[in-house]
This record gives C-alpha cells, sequence and structure tokens, in this order.
C-alpha cells in the first residue's frame, strides 16, 4: 500500500519540480526561484522571462570577441615606438561591413535638412554644420577639382567611402543612426507611428535616449502605470495592446547605440581574429601587408586592396595589374576579411574612438581596452527626464567652421565628477582625472584633441595596411584619406545564438 502512494507521489513531485525549473526558462510563465506567476494580474510581479538574443542591426556583422595581442613587433620605420604589443580580451560586438559611403552620409544630410530646414533661424546652421569638408582635395599643385564638386553627390561616387569628415561629424552621424534605426523598429513593432515619432515630447524627432530614459523600469517614475502611459506625453502603440504599454530596455527590442569603434576593437576586428593571432603572424587570408596579390587561380596576380605602391603610382599601369582605383574605391571593390569586413586593410583608413597617446600599458586594462572615457547620468527635472528644446549649441572650429553639439529632442546630461559619488568623470588624459569639462552635457571644450586613426589608405604605402599601426588627427580636423565606420555592442552571450542555459 505504502509502495504504491509511493509511485503515484514520486512522478507528481517530478512534474511539480520540472515545472518551476522550466518555469524560469519561460516554458509555462512561472518563477524558478518564487513559483510566482510573472505574467499574472496587475499587483504580481511582472517580469519578462522571454530570452531575446540581440539582432545584427543594419549593415552590421557581428564579431565574436576573445583574446589577442594588439601591437606589433616589427622594426619601427616610422620610429614612433607608439604600439608595443600587449594581449587585450575584447567583448563580442558588431561592426559596419563597409566604412560609411556617400549616399548613407547624404541619407542623414536629407534627414536634417528636412526635420531642422535651414530657412528656420533656429536651426539655421544644423544642416551646413554637417556638411563633409570637400575642400579637403585641394591641393595647390594638382587638378582635383572633379573630387571637390562631385565626390560627395554625384551617384557615379555612391558607394564610395565618405571622406572630408572630422571625428565631431563622425559622431554626430552615429548618434542619428541610432535613433533612425530604433524609431524604424517601435514603427515596425506597432508601438509608434511616424506622426506619434515626430510629435514625442513636443521635440523635432525621436530619441531612442529620451524614450528609454522614461520607460526604463530601473527609474521609479518612469515605472510608475501612469507615467508610462500616455499622460507622459509618449507616443504608445496602437491597437490591442494596453495604452500604457511602451517599449522598455527590459523588453530587448531597441538596439544599442551606434558608435565609434574603439581602437582595440577595430584592431581585433581587422586581423581576423576567428583564425588565431600570435603577435604578428596569424592564419586565414593574409593581410596586403604580407601578401598584396591574390593567389587564386582565377584572381591571380589582382590586388587585395587599394593602396599607393611607390611615388606617383596610385594604381599601377593601365589595364592589368590595376587596382581600378586612383583615389578611393567603391566599397567592396575588393575581397572582405575572414571575418566579412571588407576595405579593412586600404582604401581609406578610418577614425576610431580612442584618444590618442603614445603608449598603450596593459597594466591600466586588459579588457575591452578603452582611452576616452566620460561618465556622464541624465538630467531630470519634475521627476521627467530633461530634454533639450529648440536650443542649439554648437562647436567653433579652429578654421570657423561649425559642428553642431546637440539637437532638440535629445537627452541632457550632466557630467560627473568632483563628487561624493563619482569623484571622477574624465579619464581622457593618463587614465586620471582632469579638469576640463567632458564633451557630453556642454560645448566641447577639447574638440582639438587627438583622437586614433586605424588602417591604411589610398595615398598610404603597404606600411601603413598593417592593422597594428596607428596614427593620429586632431579631432576637429578631416581629410580626403580619412573615412569611418561604426560599431555597436553585444549584449548578453559572446557567442551567438546560444546561451550556457540552452
Amino acid at each position: 500500500m505504502m509502495k504504491s502512494a509511493l509511485i503515484r507521489i514520486v512522478p507528481s513531485l517530478f512534474l511539480s519540480s520540472c515545472s518551476l525549473f522550466f518555469g524560469g526558462r519561460g516554458r509555462n510563465g512561472r518563477s524558478e526561484t518564487t513559483g510566482w506567476d510573472l505574467s499574472g494580474p496587475a499587483g504580481v510581479s511582472q517580469v519578462k522571462i522571454r530570452r531575446n538574443h540581440q539582432k545584427a542591426g543594419p549593415g552590421l556583422v557581428f564579431i565574436e570577441g576573445g583574446t589577442f595581442v594588439m601591437g606589433r613587433t616589427r622594426e619601427d620605420v616610422m620610429h614612433d615606438w607608439n604600439n608595443a604589443p600587449t594581449r587585450q580580451q575584447v567583448h563580442s560586438f558588431y561592426m559596419d561591413e563597409t566604412e560609411v559611403t556617400n549616399i548613407a552620409y547624404r541619407e542623414y544630410l536629407s534627414w536634417l535638412k528636412k526635420v531642422f530646414p535651414p530657412t528656420d533661424e533656429r536651426f539655421s546652421k544644423i544642416w551646413s554644420s554637417a556638411l563633409p569638408d570637400t575642400t579637403v582635395w585641394r591641393h595647390a599643385l594638382s587638378y582635383n577639382e572633379v573630387y571637390v564638386k562631385n565626390y560627395l553627390w554625384h551617384p557615379a561616387y555612391n558607394y564610395y567611402p565618405v571622406v572630408g569628415v572630422n571625428w565631431l561629424q563622425a559622431k554626430r552621424y552615429a548618434a542619428w543612426r541610432t535613433d533612425r534605426v530604433n524609431e524604424r523598429i517601435l514603427i515596425k513593432s506597432g508601438y509608434i507611428n511616424e506622426r506619434d515619432a515626430a510629435e514625442a515630447y513636443g521635440a523635432d524627432h525621436f530619441s531612442t535616449e529620451a524614450y528609454l530614459n522614461e520607460s526604463d523600469a530601473s527609474n521609479p517614475v518612469a515605472s510608475d502605470s501612469t507615467a508610462r502611459g500616455t499622460s507622459s506625453g509618449r507616443a504608445v502603440k496602437r491597437g490591442k495592446k494596453r495604452k500604457s504599454d511602451v517599449v522598455g530596455r527590459e523588453d530587448g527590442i531597441l538596439l544599442p547605440a551606434y558608435r565609434l569603434p574603439t581602437e582595440v576593437e577595430w584592431e581585433y576586428a581587422a586581423v581576423v581574429p576567428s583564425q588565431g593571432r600570435v603577435y604578428n603572424t596569424r592564419k586565414g587570408r593574409k593581410s596586403p601587408i604580407e601578401q598584396l596579390r591574390s593567389r587564386r587561380i582565377s584572381k591571380s596576380g589582382d590586388f587585395l586592396a587599394n593602396f599607393k605602391r611607390r611615388t606617383g603610382d596610385y594604381s599601377g599601369v593601365a589595364g592589368w595589374p590595376n587596382d581600378g582605383a586612383i583615389t578611393p574605391s567603391e566599397t567592396k571593390a575588393f575581397p572582405p576579411n575572414d571575418t566579412g569586413l571588407y576595405d579593412m586593410e586600404g582604401n581609406v583608413a578610418e577614425w576610431v574612438a580612442d584618444v590618442y597617446k603614445p603608449i598603450i600599458d596593459e597594466s591600466i586594462s586588459d579588457l575591452n581596452y578603452y582611452r576616452g572615457s566620460t561618465f556622464t547620468k541624465v538630467m531630470r527635472e519634475d521627476g521627467k527626464t530633461a530634454v533639450i528644446n529648440e536650443t542649439v549649441t554648437y562647436d567653433t572650429l579652429p578654421n570657423g567652421k561649425l559642428v553642431y553639439h546637440n539637437l532638440p529632442g535629445q537627452v541632457r546630461y550632466k557630467a560627473l565628477g568632483d563628487t561624493a559619488e563619482y569623484p571622477a568623470g574624465d579619464y581622457r588624459d593618463e587614465g586620471t582625472p582632469t579638469d576640463r569639462a567632458p564633451v557630453a552635457g556642454k560645448a566641447a571644450s577639447r574638440h582639438g584633441e587627438l583622437r586614433v586613426v586605424k588602417g591604411g589608405s589610398w595615398r598610404d604605402r603597404a606600411y601603413w595596411l598593417d592593422p597594428a599601426k596607428r596614427r593620429f588627427m586632431r579631432a576637429d580636423q578631416a581629410t580626403s584619406w580619412i573615412g569611418f565606420r561604426c560599431a555597436m555592442d553585444r549584449v548578453g552571450y559572446k557567442t551567438r545564438g546560444r546561451t550556457r542555459r540552452n
């Protein structure tokens, strides 16, 4: 009798245990730690339990993180001695498949002109401040007017990398791209429509950070049911969903910000980490610094990158062997590296996020090394996220050119530093606090600081095609041989498509 009862009880206990276990995995909506129904009625803790793997944003390629040796041990013919080898660990991230092209940048310019028309006195300088400097093509003893007039605008150059963009402008483009991509995600998901996006907060455009900071569950004001509804002025979903439903960080729907890659990310992606690297010896497709021409039978002798051969030789002789480009070439004109990225060696050099310093000291950080951190926090007014209204501030560069610093609708940030909570908020100089104002939150006082430039270009010798080489340029300067591409953080497990709990 006892044995029979036990047989009936044990399976019951087993099923109950399984139910609780799988509940935390999202099988039946119950918590594996408390047993509560996580999607229950009001008054019960409602927690999102689905596992939402991050998707790659438009134009991005997934780069799985790992360890590698950054820098080089080759003879330093330039006598810079500025990149001694250090071993670094890099998080997984995403990077643009190609450099940002002219047509992509013109989309940005077109949006600025439509949303902030230059005919409106309030916004009269926004569009012009974002324009690339096309005069970078001019040289006293060269005839390059065809590029001055046509390179940015003519459709023949649509898919050529944009140049003439300084570091500050590249950073503004990345911020704009973040908002447009996330705005489109919300529209496609039915949470907002285009009219709502334009009218949110009474601003002139949708801002990802403004939206999320009002819906962030960690914010006691925003997490209140009334603050998450229409009373906050937020655009909300129309249809079957409750009107208080808005997208928060806990939903995992919106993407992290587009940004400039860090120096360590750029170099890591360029050296094909999937094949491994020990100092400058690596497997997989060799870089042009080691192999300038293809060894494939069908492509034998073809150049693998766009670079300068020697004095007076930018492309080779007419016909074969010719790389087809005297100046920048169309993106994807040469084979990608093993991670699927194009033109990481040659075509145009690229801005990265880091402040330039001659020495990278592995004792400072060997995890996601980055020199340029400034820490801020969101400003709040009357319990709500503070956003910029119609006041646009500009950075004035030494050449007199203006670069807009913020746009109406964007979140206002407060610089951290010199407080008990945050003793320092600016770590751009030697890893120590400075008394200079961080860029965020006010007009930049450091627009002329040196920023790192990585990779070779159409006007460089093969020496600069080695991904380990590093140069610098003032953040407010632009040239005909520097472009940029964007990166994005990877959240969650570093390997795409699986987790340790699967």
